[in-house]
């Protein structure tokens, strides 16, 4: 590392001129703002310094001007003692209320709006790169300008008299106080900015990136620039909004560091959005939008599902829907979306958070990306969950990854993350990144998850990926093929018994053969039978939807059951599963579900002392 005056032998001698000079010049500023038991008597009037700029240049004299102006603001609020400096803001001493309002939108803007954003004039001309600082100088200034305290306050008094009773200082609901309330309702017009939802142009060198904007180097006759201009002059005239969002210009790729917070961010963005406006570029009407390629790609899910308002434009710019009315819950625009997408209206209508895990995840299943670890990364918001950005890392190690964080969350159902099934393709070990059995190579596998509605109970014990697989609690439960073509009586062991119906299992070549199988029957167990060929021709059905107390299991209330099918190494002999097992997974076409049920009534408890009696093993396995 070089000093200055290494490299500048006079480097040295210049600061030190600098430094004094800077001294003589702030010290009577500050002198003339301070009290006299703090500048002392010996100290002379800065409007009395007898310095004269009248000979500097008049850039040098604006300046000396400016300079004077900062330190005087600086020493005035702070006369009373030493000036303090803040990393970002120096807080001037404001009302209460105003500090709160710009403190509020302070946090907005570094933490909820887009690193960058594109600022516009009303009619959406003029655009500009604006960085947060620029966004914050903005919003800040305009805050200040039009605050008014009293009708805060009135706002204040009229949420306490709606949502308090009494001292509103001692109460608050879910939103917060009544000054935080009112506060938000003040700042609702602030910071509002749109986001574009778009695919790339197939030439993908006819978009405006952010590099080609820093330089000047693209051609404002290109799709890409009439894309833009279009977006913000429709963002601007129609929602009266001056802050746009573009991905193709507001992020800077270059930058690793940008690019992973962007990726991270990007459904939060979204969200927090006044607008999405969306631009079909192959839809010319609502007859034929369900055929656009936006549908297939994998970065639009989450650009479908995240913003809480959106509005379809087609090839030309038009309203597919023509009117102010948010297209997300429009019915016309519902049933494209249902029929294109696979998503239901009720599931648009839904907390993300209430819907199962395989079935977020069919949502994926057959869209594209053009990186194939943008598979996982543009799951994240959908999961709500973030992991670092690793170009290279390959899809499955990234959709590993994205397992190993929805994982950790306390997602109820979590373990519906395993409800899937390999379609018709036998699984490859090459293929296969990961360790687990119980977590599959992509979100392809989901589209085999059951429909069947399945109740699963929250782990009592953290889940965690290992090298040796998910370590987890498992009932096995063993079954024996029957005649396809005939009607089966049950013969149980104990008292509980099913049958796994029309389970298709996949061998190498991807062929497929359907079976129907007795769970816990009888002959399994029968000592007084020859086991010769029947213990290979045994599938352990591992039952993972039940929960476990010291002393009792609890089976899902509905009897529905999921289940993993296993070929156990050794084949265990009359239904006696040995302590030392190796699980293979079979392959099987769909996730399977069966009934579990029980001879005569009550409800579906089994003491764990009680489960050999009936044919069910409880074991802790990592699969």
């Amino acid at each position: 590392m070089f000093s200055s005056a290494q490299i500048n032998p006079g480097g040295a001698q210049c600061a030190q001129t600098l430094i004094e000079a800077l001294q003589n010049f702030i010290t009577p500023i500050v002198q003339v703002h301070s009290p006299p038991s703090v500048a002392g008597s010996n100290t002379k009037n800065y409007h009395d310094d007898g310095n004269n700029y009248s000979n500097l240049q008049h850039e040098a004299q604006q300046l000396i001007s400016a300079l004077s102006h900062f330190v005087t603001a600086l020493a005035r609020p702070a006369a009373h003692a030493p000036v303090q400096f803040q990393s970002q803001v120096i807080s001037a001493r404001k009302p209460p209320l105003l500090q709160l309002a710009l403190d509020t939108m302070h946090y907005q803007v570094f933490n909820q709006m887009p690193i960058r954003l594109l600022g516009f004039k009303s009619n959406g001309s003029e655009l500009k790169l604006m960085e947060r600082s620029e966004i914050w100088q903005l919003i800040s200034t305009a805050i200040e300008r039009d605050f008014d305290e009293d009708k805060v306050k009135s706002d204040i008094r009229r949420f306490t008299a709606d949502n308090f009773q009494g001292d509103s200082s001692k109460h608050k609901t879910a939103a917060g106080t009544p000054e935080r309330l009112a506060i938000r309702a003040f700042l609702s017009p602030y910071g509002r900015y749109a986001v574009l939802s778009h695919t790339w142009l197939h030439d993908a060198s006819g978009e405006v990136t952010y590099d080609k904007w820093k330089s000047g180097n693209f051609d404002m006759h290109s799709a890409g620039y009439k894309k833009l201009t279009n977006f913000c002059k429709i963002a601007a005239t129609e929602y009266q909004v001056t802050l746009g969002w573009m991905d193709t210009i507001c992020i800077n790729k270059e930058s690793s560091s940008e690019l992973d917070e962007s990726i991270r961010s990007m459904f939060r963005w979204y969200r927090f959005s006044h607008i999405c406006v969306t631009f079909l570029a192959e839809t010319t009407s609502l007859q034929n939008m369900r055929k656009d390629s936006w549908f297939t790609r994998g970065w639009t899910l989450q650009e479908l599902l995240a913003p809480t308002t959106i509005k379809f434009y087609g090839s030309h710019w038009q309203q597919l829907v023509p009117g102010t009315g948010n297209d997300k819950i429009n019915d016309s625009i519902l049933d494209v979306i249902q029929t294109a997408a696979g998503i239901t209206k009720k599931e648009l209508d839904q907390q993300l958070w209430n819907i199962p895990i395989s079935r977020r995840m069919q949502w994926a299943a057959s869209r594209e990306v053009t990186r194939a670890e943008d598979c996982a990364y543009s799951l994240m918001g959908i999961f709500g969950v973030s992991i670092s950005i690793a170009y290279g890392e390959g899809a499955g190690q990234a959709f590993f990854r994205l397992a190993q964080a929805i994982l950790s969350t306390n997602t109820l159902g979590l373990l519906d993350i395993m409800n899937w099934g390999y379609g018709f393709e036998f699984p490859k070990p090459s293929t296969i990144a990961h360790t687990s059995t119980l977590i599959p190579r992509s979100p392809k596998q989901y589209t085999w998850r059951t429909s069947t509605e399945v109740h699963w109970y929250r782990p009592t014990k953290p889940l965690i990926l290992t090298h040796l697989g998910l370590h987890l609690p498992v009932l096995l439960m063993p079954g024996i093929p029957t005649d396809y073509q005939l009607p089966h009586t049950p013969n149980p062991v104990g008292n509980y018994y099913a049958t796994a119906t029309d389970i298709d299992l996949l061998y190498p070549n991807n062929i497929t053969s359907r079976k129907n199988y007795a769970i816990l029957e009888r002959s399994i167990f029968d000592r007084t039978r020859s086991q010769s060929g029947q213990s290979h021709n045994v599938v352990t059905f591992g039952v993972m939807n039940f929960s476990e107390t010291s002393s009792v299991i609890h089976l899902p209330a509905q009897s529905v059951c999921y289940a993993v099918p296993f070929q156990l190494v050794p084949p265990p002999a009359y239904g006696i599963i040995p302590e030392e097992i190796t699980t293979n997974r079979i392959a099987i076409k769909r996730g399977i579900v069966f009934d579990l049920k029980q001879l005569g009534s009550g409800l579906l408890q089994i003491p764990i002392s009680e489960l050999r009696r009936h044919g069910i093993t409880l074991r802790t396995l990592y699969l």
